[in-house]
């Protein structure tokens, strides 16, 4: 899956995806033929194939990200539970651990916050430096 390197989604991939499925209906509508009432219908659903397609591809692999990190970060924690609870682990190190375990939430919480502005359920956050008319 195509992300940036910050972790949200790429909507390059998508674009391209959309782009793909719509050609593919308006080939198919000239291969059937512009003048059958079929072809007509494909021709001129092709743009709205490649919006759907593209917004399609867009949002899964938003969560085809969500649920890669979400298991990624299962198993970390995981392994960080088993060190916090095993007696033959240095106490300092366990503290090393707390301070990665908290330091990883931070980071999930603000990639997930990034992703879901990027689909658009968030608006983005108003330019501090305009002053604000009463």
């Amino acid at each position: 899956m195509n992300a940036r390197h910050d972790g949200t989604p790429d909507r390059a991939t998508s674009t391209v995806g959309g782009t793909g499925a719509g050609t593919a209906v308006a080939g198919g509508g000239l291969q059937i033929g512009p003048e059958t009432t079929l072809g007509k219908i494909m021709l001129l659903a092709s743009p709205l194939t490649s919006l759907l397609a593209g917004t399609l591809l867009f949002y899964f692999h938003v969560n085809v990200n969500r649920w890669l990190e979400d298991r990624e970060a299962k198993r970390a924690r995981g392994i960080l539970d088993e060190a916090l609870d095993d007696d033959h682990v240095p106490d300092d190190v366990k503290d090393d651990f707390r301070q990665l375990l908290a330091g990883h939430h931070r980071d999930r919480i603000m990639r997930e916050l990034e992703r879901v502005t990027a689909v658009g359920d968030v608006p983005k956050r108003p330019p501090t430096d305009r002053v604000q008319e009463s």
